[in-house]
């Protein structure tokens, strides 16, 4: 099932090519930046409430999630599609390590699902972009669609356990 998925949005990714890098390659970067828009605007003027607010929604949940993922590729060594199939064309250019699990998208819903719990519209935006961003990634041939799920369960977990954690901590640094 999981090639048969890849196949099938590989072919049909390959129709679209020219936007492919936007929402496969460059997606990571804009919900990186809209995320630190969104905790910079939220405090300006304020510079410790930015920092120690940074700290607790973005650099904490982002890198226990991307630690936890780069644990897991160096123990599941799993081909990415192009490599592991003749029929996968890749569609951008990328290296041929293992592709378990995506890193684009544990990065992307760590994001979205920190900052749902701050503003659970902008959170939705950006988790519908971290998801439309995965599914181009399996379309270009870069990854299978349960890479993208073990991303999804990553981020969410990390972001929802590091928000559960200091929440008490940041509601204090709030009030003082």
């Amino acid at each position: 099932m999981d090639m048969s998925l890849a196949l099938a949005l590989n072919h049909f990714a390959a129709h679209i090519k020219g936007v492919l890098p936007l929402f496969s390659d460059w997606m990571v970067y804009i919900i990186l930046i809209a995320g630190v828009g969104w905790v910079v605007g939220h405090h300006m003027g304020r510079a410790k409430l930015m920092a120690l607010d940074f700290i607790y929604t973005l650099a904490a949940p982002i890198g226990v999630a991307v630690v936890i993922s780069e644990v897991l590729s160096k123990i599941i060594d799993r081909s990415r599609p192009f490599v592991a199939s003749k029929e996968i064309v890749l569609l951008i250019p990328h290296d041929a390590d293992g592709g378990f699990p995506s890193h684009h998208t544990t990065v992307m819903v760590a994001i979205a699902v920190a900052l749902w719990f701050r503003n659970h519209n902008f959170g939705r935006l950006l988790f519908a972009l971290a998801i439309l961003s995965g599914i181009t990634r399996v379309g270009a041939g870069i990854h299978y669609p349960t890479d993208i799920l073990a991303g999804i369960v990553i981020g969410s977990l990390t972001s929802w356990l590091i928000h559960r954690l200091t929440k008490e901590q940041r509601l204090r640094a709030l009030r003082a």
